[in-house]
């Protein structure tokens, strides 16, 4: 067996996947994860980039739409149609807001192997 393994991009698809190991593996006991909140989590990493010098907003949008891109191909995101053309972040946080209960889909969230 191993001692150590890397989440890695798995975690951009579901920012909750490490809680979801731990809780698989049996090394936390809790209630069921919630669904991803999308915009409270884009309102922090545009946030965390302002504060660490980095808020351009073309770069935000950028890191925005990546971020939602994987959660799309391989999370839980179900709007990235409604997201992909915003121009800005706060165009892209609006559209989030008027859509947020629409943007968790119904599916299961997949596993992710190495």
């Amino acid at each position: 067996g191993c001692q150590h393994f890397m989440l890695g991009r798995g975690v951009m698809a579901d920012p909750a996947l490490a809680r979801r190991v731990a809780m698989e593996l049996g090394l936390l006991q809790t209630q069921p994860v919630p669904p991803n909140d999308w915009p409270t989590l884009l309102l922090q990493l545009q946030e965390w980039s302002h504060y660490y010098g980095r808020s351009a907003p073309h770069r935000n949008i950028a890191r925005m739409k990546q971020w939602l891109h994987q959660a799309a191909a391989h999370g839980d995101f179900a709007g990235f149609d409604r997201i992909k053309r915003a121009r800005d972040p706060a165009e892209l946080l609006e559209i989030l807001s008027q859509c947020h209960a629409a943007t968790v889909s119904p599916r299961p969230t997949r596993r992710y192997a190495g």
